[in-house]
């Protein structure tokens, strides 16, 4: 859709761009998640970690998986941006940012966005070297 955001990026995330995305007079409510490195990784402390992908999918993968959030909600204005390479704890690895004309199923659509991403996307991470 010519309102969506989709992108994978080898550097830092840039939230308020997202927030600034979304603001739009017919949406009501805008949601954005932001996942970000925590400083363990099953129970092991890490200094960040690092995100692979196979880049041609995984863009064809969110665009899908755009369409079928538009199918489902009155998306207004969408955003997927998701992190490639080494991150730092405490950075953004996604961030997902989703303006419906109203709170609900902003806040719907955006929880099926991050689950449906982690589910069918080809981005692998494993602890930064």
């Amino acid at each position: 859709m010519a309102a969506d955001w989709i992108a994978l990026v080898p550097g830092p995330l840039d939230q308020d761009a997202v927030t600034r995305h979304l603001d739009v007079a017919e949406a009501g409510g805008r949601v954005t998640f932001a996942g970000h490195v925590r400083p363990r990784e099953d129970g092991v402390k890490i200094a960040g970690l690092h995100y692979e992908h196979y880049p041609a999918m995984a863009v064809h993968q969110m665009e899908h998986l755009a369409a079928e959030l538009h199918a489902k909600w009155p998306i207004v204005r969408l955003a997927m941006v998701h992190r490639t390479g080494p991150v730092p704890v405490g950075e953004a690895a996604v961030i997902i940012g989703v303006a419906c004309p109203h709170r609900r199923e902003a806040f719907a659509a955006c929880e099926a966005a991050i689950e449906r991403l982690k589910q069918i996307v080809p981005i692998w991470k494993g602890p930064a070297s």
